[in-house]
């Protein structure tokens, strides 16, 4: 299931809903694979021209006008590949599991990650910490205790090079920490 990060709804869902889901979202393996396959068609046109210096054609038993035509659509071909790819590979998300809060019980479920369910019964010493993700360029929203550190990751999402999901981060931040009744720490924005 494909998927993008929709901010406004989930802030919206923050602020009025009971219950949130906080989605994990991984990057589809789709735009990788197609980026690997340029390459390898690329590496295929390198070997078969030998970088256009002469052709290799007798060796591969190909005829060397065939290949000699082929060669430079074949390398445009890969490098387009490549790119196209690279932009699937940047674009394309996919839910893996997340997290379900309900507000009013103050209860932390995940769903389809590895972790604890928590209940804040009672929330002193418990925090909403927006922090640098795991990943490049991400922002996460970490649950924290005073004494134990991180108890939980329960958001992160793609920052790329845009203020927006940062600010849309740190709103949630803000929002989650004020219905759960615990405290708000990390970056304001």
């Amino acid at each position: 299931m494909f998927a993008s990060l929709r901010m406004p709804e989930l802030l919206r869902a923050a602020e009025q809903d009971d219950e949130v889901f906080l989605p994990r979202l991984e990057p589809g393996w789709q735009g990788a694979a197609l980026a690997v396959a340029g390459a390898a068609m690329g590496e295929g046109w390198a070997l078969l021209t030998k970088m256009g210096r002469e052709p290799a054609a007798p060796v591969a038993g190909l005829d060397p006008a065939v290949v000699a035509a082929a060669g430079p659509a074949l390398g445009w071909l890969a490098l387009i590949l490549i790119f196209v790819g690279l932009l699937i590979q940047l674009s394309t998300w996919r839910v893996r599991g997340g997290w379900r809060l309900r507000l009013s019980r103050r209860e932390l479920q995940p769903e389809g990650l590895a972790g604890h369910p928590h209940t804040l019964q009672h929330p002193a010493g418990y925090a909403l910490s927006c922090v640098a993700g795991d990943r490049f360029r991400s922002v996460a929203i970490d649950l924290r205790h005073d004494e134990r550190g991180r108890v939980a990751r329960i958001f992160q999402t793609p920052a790329r090079t845009s203020m927006k999901n940062i600010r849309a981060c740190s709103e949630l931040t803000d929002i989650l920490a004020r219905r759960l009744g615990v405290a708000r720490e990390g970056l304001r924005v």
